[in-house]
């Protein structure tokens, strides 16, 4: 039993976007900084030679009359199996764009793939995973793909009617007009 897994381990970031953001679209600008194996180093990247490159090492407990034999990950490696000089490995800065398209919701992820740190278990680059976290507005509510608009009318105005004018997430005026009980 046991042995290393091959797990990815993408690095997942919060991205805070308005509610007029999410019903018009936008773009967001990031400087984002990641690990890349250097090339030229691939073959220094060695089998750990304290696991034998299995990434588990057998733990011998003896417990009175009892030997316990317990499988645990390597010290020495992490559980990768693999040892990794920090030498082997660039910092890189890049500038990304986020296109948040209209209509996206609270939740809702943005995968840009191969842009996370490098990953010594999966020998390729991790994905950089954006979620999207709606900033309460202050006028509207959204539920799922409606828009909620709150109204306090008085008793007056529900019985001869009302009229109320209201800006839209797009800048547009709206009238709501009643004359019905």
């Amino acid at each position: 039993g046991g042995g290393r897994q091959n797990k990815s381990n993408h690095e997942v970031k919060k991205i805070n976007v308005s509610l007029e953001d999410l019903y018009k679209g936008k773009t967001f600008k990031f400087n984002i900084t990641h690990t890349v194996l250097n090339p030229e180093k691939k073959n220094s990247i060695k089998n750990c030679s304290h696991c034998g490159g299995s990434g588990v090492e057998v733990k011998v407990q003896r417990l009175g009359p009892l030997i316990q034999q317990m499988q645990v990950p390597c010290n020495h490696c992490n559980g990768t199996g693999k040892i990794i000089d920090k030498k082997c490995l660039n910092k890189i800065s890049k500038k990304i764009t986020i296109p948040i398209k209209k209509g996206m919701c609270d939740g809702e992820k943005i995968i840009l793939n191969g842009l996370g740190n490098f990953n010594i278990q999966t020998m390729e680059n991790d994905n950089l995973i954006f979620i999207i976290n709606e900033i309460e507005h202050e006028v509207f509510k959204r539920e799922q793909n409606n828009l909620l608009l709150g109204l306090d009318i008085t008793l007056l105005d529900s019985l001869i009617g009302f009229k109320f004018e209201f800006t839209h997430l797009d800048g547009e005026k709206i009238i709501i007009e009643s004359n019905d009980i």
